[in-house]
């Protein structure tokens, strides 16, 4: 009888570490999904606020290019044409384009930006687009939307973002920008000539890389 009892207590005991265990489980495991629900609701909230915030300087970019075409009454404007941006910085820039066509009630647009050259603020000469692996590769720097559908007289803006990458050294590097008529690919873009653009110019994008 007391082996008997032995044997239950030692099976209750074993089976209330068991519980133990499996309690202390569950409550780590609800700490662990509470943490990463409030984790995933943090960084939900700052994406939200980033891109509300990007939004907002895209509206004022935009404003400042129709101000800035209904003024001059030029096809193609950008906003801000120059920037100062330290290292492993970003910045946006805004290529305005005004179809003011009257073949269609719409066309497309197409534009192009490729790194130009780089140069010391003594204006003696960094690299080019020859040999740009010697000043950090800025075709690297360049991410934009190349095409889009605009109205006749209608003002709309491609965003173009350059994000400094690698170790550049403090100089100023310039981009060209291109605007061609129709839906093709930035490359074929880039190769038309000056005569061939939407407006005849191939327009500058300056950044100064302190």
């Amino acid at each position: 009888m007391l082996k008997h009892k032995s044997k239950s207590f030692k099976f209750l005991k074993n089976n209330k570490r068991g519980i133990e265990l499996t309690i202390n489980f569950i409550v780590m495991l609800i700490l662990g999904i509470a943490m990463l629900s409030g984790a995933i609701m943090l960084t939900t909230k700052l994406f939200g606020k980033a891109k509300a915030y990007q939004t907002q300087i895209d509206a004022n970019t935009q404003a400042e290019i129709k101000k800035l075409i209904t003024s001059s009454n030029d096809l193609v404007v950008i906003y801000p044409a120059r920037k100062t941006m330290g290292r492993k910085e970003s910045a946006t820039f805004g290529v305005g384009v005004q179809n003011t066509l009257k073949q269609a009630a719409e066309e497309y647009f197409t534009i192009d930006v490729a790194f130009a050259r780089s140069y010391y603020t003594d204006k003696t000469k960094q690299c080019d687009s020859g040999n740009e692996n010697t000043c950090a590769s800025p075709s690297g720097w360049l991410k934009l939307g190349n095409s889009q559908k605009i109205k006749r007289n209608e003002v709309k803006s491609f965003p173009v973002i350059i994000a400094t990458k690698g170790n550049p050294k403090a100089a100023v590097y310039v981009f060209d920008v291109r605007v061609c008529q129709g839906q093709m690919d930035s490359s074929v873009c880039n190769s038309k000539a000056d005569n061939d653009l939407y407006d005849q110019t191939v327009h500058k994008i300056y950044v100064n890389v302190e």
